[in-house]
């Protein structure tokens, strides 16, 4: 199991909602865009959505959503929920990155994610 496996398992255990990817109520349908959004920073959208038996498109949906979902308190709340899991959970990975080399590999593809998200960041701010 990776790590993205252990998010998104913790984060649906944090929000109190059953996990079923096919559902498509409103409650079950933010909960999983608000963590296919905070996972972007992760990993890539077509790994994501495979993680939720989705197509990357499915994903991109979501983030494309995420700017006017933002307007919604309860999708705040799942958002919010979505990057604390995201910080424990790196953090688990982080201290015992030695001990699995499945789980460094993981997290070095994260590092390198979360490097490219700054750089474009950055590159936005001084154009």
């Amino acid at each position: 199991m990776s790590y993205l496996d252990d998010l998104v398992k913790d984060y649906y255990k944090r929000v109190g909602i059953a996990r079923d990817d096919s559902a498509r109520d409103k409650e079950s349908t933010m909960a999983r865009q608000a963590i296919m959004v905070a996972l972007c920073d992760l990993s890539s959208m077509t790994e994501i959505g495979k993680k939720f038996s989705k197509d990357h498109t499915t994903v991109l949906y979501a983030k494309k959503k995420h700017d006017r979902n933002m307007r919604n308190l309860d999708y705040i709340d799942l958002f919010d929920t979505a990057q604390a899991v995201i910080t424990d959970v790196v953090g688990k990975v982080e201290d015992g990155v030695f001990t699995n080399k499945n789980k460094a590999k993981d997290f070095i593809f994260a590092l390198v994610r979360e490097n490219n998200y700054l750089r474009s960041e950055l590159q936005r701010e001084f154009v």
